[in-house]
C-alpha cells in the first residue's frame, strides 16, 4: 500500500519574546490536546485552541478527500531544541496518510 504523508510544521506557531529582538524568542507550539498524538485519530475540524503568549485563539480548519486520514503527531528528535537563540518545547504536528492505493487526486487545506 503506498502511503503519503505531508507534514505541516508550521501550522499554528507563536512567538513569544522576552526581548523586542528576536535574539531571545522561544517558540510555542499548537498543542491540540486532547486528542492523542502519534495515532490516526483525528483532531475534530474547526477545534479552537489556546497558545501561551499568543493572545487569543487559534482555530484549525480542514478539508480533506475520502481516504485521506488526518492525525497529531510528534516526532522524538524534534520535540524540544534549538536553533541559534530560538528554543522550542513541545513540538507536534497536524498530518495526513493516503491510505488509498494511488495519489491523491483531490484538492485538501489545512487552516
Amino acid at each position: 500500500m503506498k502511503t503519503t504523508t505531508r507534514h505541516l510544521l508550521s501550522l499554528a506557531l507563536a512567538l513569544t519574546m522576552a526581548a523586542p529582538s528576536l535574539e531571545a524568542a522561544n517558540i510555542n507550539w499548537l498543542d491540540m490536546s486532547p486528542t492523542p498524538v502519534n495515532t490516526l485519530t483525528p483532531v475534530p475540524n474547526a477545534s479552537v485552541f489556546t497558545i501561551p503568549g499568543y493572545g487569543g485563539t487559534v482555530t484549525l480548519t480542514y478539508n480533506t478527500p475520502v481516504g485521506l486520514s488526518t492525525g497529531r503527531g510528534s516526532l522524538a528528535g524534534l520535540v524540544s531544541g534549538s536553533a541559534g537563540p530560538h528554543k522550542w518545547t513541545n513540538h507536534e504536528y497536524f498530518g495526513a496518510i493516503n491510505f488509498n492505493p494511488g495519489p491523491v487526486n483531490d484538492a485538501w487545506d489545512v487552516t
